[in-house]
């Protein structure tokens, strides 16, 4: 132990003398060899999920990390040590000490690690998953997109490289970066015969280029494969102002991935989010949960209902919604709304003389929240019914617009030539947000 002249204990003592692979085995992780570079060790816990990435500053000279999928967990040995000891100083530096004394005295790593100059934590990331620059792209262009959209400034590094090695052949696959707040987590890896998405998506999604400020974004497109959100791009080309961002779920909408749709939408405030998924039940049920889920900052009533879709059997369909409000008596008024407005919209297309379609049944009424459940039969036409009618419950409709391709996909559509286009935004409203930014500056210059 080395203390400094203030009589703290000195950080750089262990950085200086703890070789960190070496540490980290003794905690449990295990080198991978294959994501394993000059630069970068990817090293994984032998009991659980937990990843690091070792690396070494060649401006400091000491040893550091990052954990790819928890962005809190970087820095130094001793970091690493803090984390793992839930902040308990005392526990780190015995078990930091610990190490030293049992170490041999004239012990030299077994891993040489090459020095880098810039430390950038995507970077190491990205290296986990070894994505290489894009430069072969016969893929995408075989699936009908156009250097044109694959290298627009929407896309860039937001689509990779990323090879394979097998029977002695390399494979030249397509990468499809997956974030989430921490960076990427995960990724989508296609060829001509391969779809996986590598390492669990969780919460990530895919995302093109955030650049504009808060609240500039015209357009967030919600799609279910980056590809459908690249021909989509080429199908309906945005125009030369119109500052648009894609983001695609990598398939079904995992129970997760809403809150970080969610964080985007607070973030980029857009003026119009367009859901673009397929055109079959699977993707108008995406379109429901997406709606159920999400609320926009300009709608209020749409942060209070809440509402998914579980399809029980083929034939039979359950949406759950879950309200809050100040009061049971206002409560009361609003499940009953909200049932007839559901129910009815589908009802009044069952044919005379047949029982109701669509029922409606309170399971959970309390003082502040409660709980609804809609039985209906599953089919498209219910679904679209269902979709249309919560947009509106939701106060939604004003900011979020679905467009189905005429094929399963966007893709299909791109590559048999079908003829989209999108209504331009409204200019009163582009006007009347001006404004309202306008107001909130003069507001806040006032206080």
């Amino acid at each position: 132990m080395k203390l400094t002249p203030d009589g703290k204990r000195d950080w750089n003592y262990y950085k200086d003398r703890i070789d960190f692979v070496n540490y980290a085995e003794q905690q449990g992780y295990e080198i991978n060899n294959k994501k394993t570079s000059r630069s970068y060790v990817v090293m994984h816990h032998t009991t659980n999920e937990d990843v690091i990435i070792i690396y070494k500053n060649k401006n400091t000279g000491y040893q550091g990390y990052f954990n790819p999928n928890d962005s809190r967990d970087e820095g130094s040995v001793v970091d690493f040590q803090k984390f793992r000891s839930n902040g308990d100083w005392k526990e780190v530096f015995a078990k930091l000490d610990s190490y030293l004394n049992e170490l041999p005295t004239n012990y030299n790593p077994k891993v040489k690690i090459e020095p880098v100059g810039s430390v950038n934590r995507e970077q190491a990331i990205q290296h986990e998953f070894r994505f290489l620059p894009l430069t072969n792209v016969k893929y995408l262009n075989d699936r009908g997109l156009t250097d044109e959209t694959i290298f627009s400034p929407e896309f860039q590094h937001r689509i990779y490289n990323k090879h394979f090695y097998e029977n002695q052949r390399t494979h030249i696959n397509i990468a499809f970066p997956l974030k989430n707040e921490t960076g990427t987590i995960a990724a989508i890896i296609r060829n001509e015969s391969y779809n996986k998405i590598e390492e669990p998506k969780m919460d990530a999604s895919w995302i093109s280029n955030t650049k504009y400020k808060d609240g500039q974004t015209d357009r967030l497109i919600i799609s279910e494969s980056p590809i459908d959100s690249l021909s989509f791009h080429q199908l309906m080309k945005p125009k030369t102002d119109e500052k648009r961002v894609y983001l695609a779920t990598a398939g079904n909408l995992s129970e997760t991935q809403p809150r970080f749709i969610q964080l985007a939408i607070d973030t980029l405030k857009p003026r119009q989010i367009i859901l673009a998924n397929d055109n079959d039940n699977a993707g108008i049920k995406q379109n429901l949960n997406l709606i159920g889920a999400l609320s926009h900052p300009d709608s209020e009533q749409s942060q209070y209902i809440k509402t998914h879709l579980n399809l029980v059997q083929n034939t039979h369909a359950l949406l759950l919604l879950k309200v809050s409000h100040p009061n049971q008596e206002e409560g009361a008024k609003l499940l009953e709304n909200l049932s007839n407005k559901l129910t009815e919209e589908i009802n009044k297309h069952t044919p005379l003389g047949l029982e109701p379609d669509a029922k409606a049944v309170v399971t959970q009424h309390a003082k502040f929240g409660s709980e609804l459940e809609i039985h209906f039969t599953n089919n498209r036409q219910n679904l679209i019914r269902v979709e249309k009618a919560l947009l509106e419950i939701k106060n939604l409709d004003r900011f979020i617009t679905v467009k189905r391709p005429v094929n399963k996909d966007f893709n299909e559509d791109l590559k048999s030539s079908e003829k989209h286009r999108l209504e331009p935004l409204s200019e009163v409203k582009k006007e009347e947000k001006i404004i309202e930014n306008q107001e909130i500056k003069t507001m806040k210059m006032r206080r």
